[in-house]
């Protein structure tokens, strides 16, 4: 097995199945146990990249070189020089909460995205050996309890049920 990167790979999804496994030395079958731990080896887990350090500071920055804030700001400047300094605060002040309050609403959301992520238990299965395997044991996945979905189609039917109530109760309530 070839353990150099595929620099310009083939685009995937125009691929045949035979391709596809061609291309990634693979076979209908799945991997062995001894082949999927010298590639985990090779190529380390198949897992997300590590956040960036200082990515708030590239998000500020990717803010304020936006296009429309260098023209606005530049139209501050200049109202500033023919003496709009009323505008040119106003327009400023302006941009700058826009800035901020677009930072701020982003950070947050990757906050949540990425609580949820840790959260939210990851389940997944391979074929090995010509049998399916699930990943928990290798990658910590964490596998759904079994009663996960009878718990979710309960929710689900009292969801329903109760909005059926509330529209019925609205609409004796309120006829039109």
């Amino acid at each position: 097995m070839s353990t150099a990167p595929l620099m310009n790979p083939p685009r995937f999804w125009v691929l045949s199945a035979e391709q596809a496994l061609k291309q990634v030395q693979g076979r209908e079958s799945g991997l062995s146990s001894p082949e999927a731990a010298e590639r985990l080896r090779v190529w380390g887990p198949n897992e997300l990249a590590p956040p960036r350090r200082f990515e708030a500071l590239r998000e500020i920055v990717r803010y304020v070189l936006n296009p429309l804030v260098i023209i606005l700001l530049l139209a501050s400047g200049i109202s500033a020089a023919f003496g709009q300094v009323a505008s040119s605060v106003i327009v400023a002040l302006m941009l700058v909460l826009s800035v901020a309050l677009n930072f701020t609403q982003a950070y947050r959301s990757q906050r949540a995205a990425e609580r949820l992520r840790q959260q939210v238990g990851q389940t997944a299965a391979v074929l090995r050996d010509g049998a399916f395997t699930p990943l928990a044991p290798w990658l910590g996945f964490t596998p759904l309890p079994p009663l996960f979905f009878g718990f979710l189609l309960f929710m689900v039917v009292t969801y329903l049920g109760l909005v059926e109530i509330v529209k019925r109760w609205f609409y004796r309530r309120y006829p039109t």
